[in-house]
């Protein structure tokens, strides 16, 4: 019945009886060689000169001490450029805030949401294959029926609003051994943004109570 309604917590508990279809891709890159290189001044700074460089960006003030830090704890621990054994939900893959081009070039693996326009995941799909990393993903049919990178990018995504309840069900059961890190990242102007907040929230809470 189009004319009804309901509460948005009564939709949320009632789940949905159309699970999205999983597709994956793996990217095609060589894995990284696990060394922070900053490009500055025409050059690609790292080891000691990157670290040097640091130390006057934060004594001038151009950086905060604590980002300086971070910078330097990359630098002379080259195993958290690593990211391929972490999983990161990213509810708004797509965003321009996001880290998902920081999270792919590191050789994570991302479970993308974002809207079903074929324009967004031509862009997000083209970026994984050119990765490290993986990205998984909601398919509205079997990733096997899909015909060519049209038809992929067609039947990609999904819609925050309206499939709230089935976002949520189809990420609990994505991956079920692993630890899931999940971000929000979609934006809106508005009282569209509340709208869009209210649903990122509701699927992190869900995932945080039913998933180990």
């Amino acid at each position: 019945d189009g004319d009804s309604t309901t509460s948005f917590a009564e939709a949320m508990a009632s789940g949905s009886s159309n699970p999205f279809h999983t597709g994956f891709i793996q990217g095609e890159a060589p894995k990284s060689k696990n060394v922070l290189e900053v490009p500055y001044k025409g050059k690609n700074l790292s080891g000691q000169a990157l670290k040097d460089q640091v130390d006057e960006w934060v004594n001038y003030g151009t950086i905060e001490k604590s980002a300086g830090d971070a910078i330097k704890n990359c630098v002379d621990r080259p195993g958290y450029l690593d990211l391929s054994d972490r999983y990161f939900v990213l509810l708004g893959a797509g965003s321009a805030m996001g880290p998902f081009l920081v999270l792919m070039a590191l050789g994570a693996n991302v479970i993308a949401v974002d809207l079903d326009r074929a324009g967004i995941w031509k862009r997000l799909l083209t970026i994984a294959k050119k990765s490290s990393g993986t990205m998984t993903f909601p398919l509205k049919k079997p990733q096997s029926d899909i015909a060519d990178d049209d038809d992929l990018h067609a039947s990609s995504g999904c819609n925050l609003f309206t499939d709230t309840p089935r976002i949520r069900d189809w990420v609990i059961k994505l991956y079920p051994d692993k630890k899931l890190s999940v971000g929000s990242y979609a934006y809106l102007n508005g009282a569209l943004h509340v709208q869009v907040s209210l649903a990122m929230d509701a699927i992190c809470k869900d995932l945080s109570e039913k998933r180990q």
